[in-house]
């Protein structure tokens, strides 16, 4: 298949098992270890777009959504504020590069101190995601750095590069993506809200200071008892981060306090924007139960409202999951906040269930527990998710929201990172996707609007791609993408490749088409139900997908005329740094053709070779291009593909004559030209309406060469000709033309049909006839005197003729010609109706009338000719003028009308004849 030719290089070597990683140690200086390149696990090649569908052709510049000749480059910082190897836990570092070419990255990690050690650069292949022990990475420089931050600088684009810790014991989960702090935090407040199962659920909170300059921060906590007198003021020196005990450290209440279910914490500092990262982790280590509460600037909200996709609903297994959302005014007004959750049902609708308002006073904080309306709606247990949406009645950013979806035991955890929709960075986002070792990754994309919007999502992997090609979300859907099922169950994508079975690894790619950007969102869950983890990633790119190439498949082709072919248009787009993502057909495209005589195209892109020749097909169809100068806004374009078609013509002609008489035996045969056969099919047809039963009996309607005996019809359907008269062999009553038809079939049930019009004459003039009486014997000449000769006696009789039939004894009418004829036959005898005429007395009596004489015997016997002429005309305009020749006729076509067929020969009322 041709679009098997897509494919990716993206060589995934398998995990390496853990190996002590040995650094050298370049230099200690000032506080700062540098150290050589590491190892790290699950190395993804370079990943690169070796075969096109079409072949290579040169290519533009490539330019980025911002405008420019060059995709936009700049330093970019990313951050995760905590790692953890103390106690048991291990913490992955995961980098995803969603570029086309490899990102060499480095990397500065903090102890808790600020003590700062520098890794030579590392280069995270394109188009990839890697896994790195922090441990290995780390070994030699412990005691130290068991604990603390960890700082990523690198050359690229924002949002290029997605990284993510991923703190791990057992069953337990805290997982931290990276930020650009300053982006993130552009004032020097967060503020937060917690959610915990119950008061004996453990919490750890994290605060680091990003910078090279000291930072004070003032946190205040709601949700304790004893409630805390005064904000806690905690000092960082710079790049420092604390472990600190709420109860002890910030409250002020070393001995037995509560950490109460719900509640927050408020940070102030004094730092620059994004100066200060915080989090708490909330775990019940004997359940599995960990979760992790992240900060935000109120500031930053755009409007009252955090949505997302993909809320666990149900159970795992027996184990039923109890969704909750958390909600904190930190307004000074009350405020209603409304939760609806959006689900598609079994029919493929939207539906909603409508969570009843909660009022939330000023400066407290509510849960709600969602599994009555759960209960309530009573879904059937396929439906495994919703989406969420929650609205609040106070001004944007006065209410902080969470929303955590865990099972009954503790042991399953589903964080649901809110956002603002109004907010998201863009529709278009890359996800690392692992399948290996008991973990699935589910993808969800939900629409934010009220309009139906469409979006594609892809699979990149080592030597290929897997498309959805471009798929459609009703309004506030939300739809699950589980790859490792359409890999496990060999499902085809929109290309028809399928996901090979020992793949484990690849990158998710997704964005929203269209021109409007910030209308679907998406995030991806990788989860390990045995272990009992689940975490989330949402790394958005900065722009969506734009259009980079199209082309028609096949672009060119050669049928036979009379053949079709399918032509399919593709479009291959490009993320916003200018990776390329697996093609997809166009199901929009407009077809047309410059030629149609020669070749025609339907609206389904299927060409039909109508005639020799070559045309060229034209595809077209709307695309979305970045626009020049504008940051992420897109404007509508019209892409034009073509493909050529050459038509080979088959010809098909039919030998035999145009014409024949009634009754003549035809023969027809074919001739082909640049094809062989496979089947033959004689057919005719005649006018409608038209009489005297018309048929054309082929001796055979399924051969090369056929036979069949003509036969004249009526049209129109009566009994005589039309004016005007007299009729003729022209007359076109007297020439049926009948249209007879070849289909020749070839292989790959191509068909040609030829035509050939056909026409049967039943004319004959006269179609028989009864010749007068002859008169024969001798005329007696007598010389007297010599040198004159008269007519002096005779020895005449008189012979009646026998009837001269003119039409074809095979002619439909040769029956009823006779029997007219066989009419006129006894009529001359003597005594009927033309007995008198044409007699022996009465020449005689008129040749003696004459006195004829010659000086010749020859010269007499010329005048006696002359003579017999002279009479015979005379005797045949009496004949006519006393009626009695159209008493003849008349009583011959009485004879003859009544015969088969009772057309053409027939009296037609005339009383006048000839």
């Amino acid at each position: 298949m041709f679009i098997t030719l897509f494919r990716f290089l993206a060589a995934i070597a398998s995990k390496m098992s853990k190996v002590a990683v040995v650094l050298a140690v370049l230099a200690i200086t000032d506080g700062v270890l540098s150290a050589g390149q590491p190892f790290y696990r699950n190395n993804f090649s370079s990943f690169s777009l070796l075969d096109d569908l079409r072949p290579k052709e040169s290519k533009p510049n490539r330019k980025s959504c911002c405008g420019g000749n060059d995709l936009l480059t700049e330093t970019q910082v990313l951050i995760g504020s905590y790692y953890d190897l103390t106690g048991g836990f291990e913490t992955t570092l995961m980098f995803n590069n969603k570029g086309p070419e490899p990102l060499p990255v480095t990397l500065a990690f903090y102890s808790l101190s600020g003590q700062r050690l520098n890794i030579n650069s590392i280069s995270i292949p394109a188009a990839s995601f890697i896994e790195i022990d922090v441990r290995d990475m780390l070994e030699q420089y412990q005691p130290g750095f068991e604990e603390g931050s960890l700082h990523v600088t690198h050359t690229g684009m924002r949002q290029q590069l997605g990284a993510q810790f991923k703190i791990l014991k057992q069953g337990l989960l805290f997982e931290e993506q990276f930020i650009n702090p300053a982006s993130r935090f552009p004032t020097s407040k967060l503020e937060s809200v917690w959610w915990k199962p119950s008061i004996q659920t453990e919490t750890k909170f994290i605060i680091s200071n990003t910078t090279n300059s000291p930072v004070t921060a003032s946190i205040e906590i709601d949700g304790t008892v004893p409630t805390q007198n005064q904000p806690a003021s905690i000092q960082l020196a710079e790049n420092e981060t604390k472990v600190l005990d709420l109860l002890d450290d910030i409250v002020g209440w070393p001995y037995a306090g509560i950490v109460m279910k719900e509640g927050g914490i408020t940070i102030e500092h004094n730092g620059a924007a994004g100066a200060v990262m915080a989090r708490m982790h909330i775990s019940e280590p004997n359940k599995g139960y960990s979760a992790v509460m992240q900060f935000s600037d109120p500031t930053t909200a755009v409007s009252s409202k955090m949505n997302a996709g993909g809320l666990r609903i149900g159970s795992i297994g027996s184990d039923k999951l109890e969704p909750v959302v958390v909600a904190r005014n930190i307004g000074n007004t009350l405020s209603w906040v409304k939760v609806k959750l959006p689900y598609t049902d079994v029919n493929g609708n939207v539906q909603n269930i409508n969570v009843p308002q909660r009022l939330v006073l000023a400066g407290k904080t509510a849960s709600i527990d969602l599994r009555p309306y759960l209960l309530l709606a009573n879904l059937p247990s396929s439906i495994k998710f919703t989406g969420i949406e929650i609205e609040y009645t106070t001004a944007p950013g006065t209410v902080l929201l969470n929303a955590v979806s865990p099972s009954k035991s503790g042991k399953h955890v589903y964080p649901v990172p809110l956002m603002d929709p109004q907010r998201m960075p863009s529709s278009a986002g890359g996800f690392p996707w692992k399948v290996d070792g008991g973990y699935n990754t589910i993808v969800y994309i939900k629409n934010e609007t009220d309009i139906a919007r469409k979006y594609t999502v892809s699979l990149l992997f080592d030597g290929g791609g897997y498309s959805h090609g471009i798929r459609e979300l009703r309004p506030k859907e939300t739809v699950a993408i589980d790859f490792k099922k359409l890999r496990d169950e060999q499902t085809e994508d929109i290309n028809g490749n399928t996901i090979p079975l020992n793949i484990e690894t690849g990158q998710i790619a997704w964005s929203s088409k269209g021109p409007d950007n910030r209308t679907t969102s998406g995030r991806s869950e990788q989860v390990n139900e045995t272990l009992g983890i689940a975490s989330t990633y949402a790394c958005y790119n900065e722009c969506m997908d734009s259009f980079d190439f199209g082309w028609v498949d096949p672009s060119g082709a050669s049928i036979w005329q009379g053949q079709s072919v399918l032509l399919t248009a593709y479009q291959q787009d490009k993320n916003h740094y200018g990776g390329s993502l697996p093609p997809y057909p166009v199901l929009s495209a407009m077809w047309s053709s410059n030629t149609p005589y020669v070749a025609s195209v339907s609206p389904l892109g299927e060409a039909y070779g109508v005639s020799g020749g070559g045309a060229v097909i034209d595809a077209t169809w709307l695309v979305m291009k970045p626009s020049e100068g504008e940051a992420c806004h897109y404007y509508q374009d019209l892409a034009l593909e073509t493909a050529s078609i050459s038509v080979m013509p088959i010809t098909v002609e039919i030998n035999g004559p145009s014409s024949a008489q009634d009754g003549d035996t035809v023969h027809f045969s074919s001739s082909v030209t640049g094809a062989t056969p496979t089947a033959y099919q004689w057919s005719f047809t005649a006018p409608s309406g038209a009489g005297n039963d018309p048929q054309v009996d082929f001796s055979s309607t399924t051969t090369a060469s056929t036979s069949f005996k003509a036969h004249w019809f009526a049209y129109p359907n009566s009994d005589c000709a039309t004016e005007p008269p007299p009729a003729s062999g022209s007359h076109p009553y007297y020439n049926s033309i009948y249209t007879i038809t070849l289909k020749v079939t070839f292989s790959n049930n191509i068909e040609i049909i030829q035509q050939k019009n056909f026409t049967v004459n039943a004319w004959w003039y006269p179609a028989g006839r009864v010749g007068e009486p002859e008169l024969t014997g001798t005329i007696t000449t007598t010389e007297s005197p010599a040198g004159h000769f008269t007519v002096t006696g005779h020895s005449l009789t008189r012979v009646t003729q026998p009837a001269t039939i003119n039409v074809s004894g095979t002619s439909q009418f040769y029956d009823k010609t006779v029997a007219h004829e066989n009419v006129h036959v006894p009529q001359y005898h003597t005594g009927n109706l033309l007995g008198n005429y044409f007699t022996v007395n009465g020449f005689w009596t008129y040749l003696q009338s004459l006195n004829l004489s010659s000086s010749t015997h020859g010269g007499l016997m010329m005048q006696v000719a002359a003579a017999r002429d002279s009479y015979y005309q005379s005797q045949a305009v009496a004949m006519i003028n006393s009626g009695d020749y159209a008493t003849a006729e008349i009583a011959a076509y009485n004879v003859s009308d009544p015969l088969t067929p009772m057309f053409a020969y027939q009296r037609c009322g005339r009383t006048f004849l000839p």
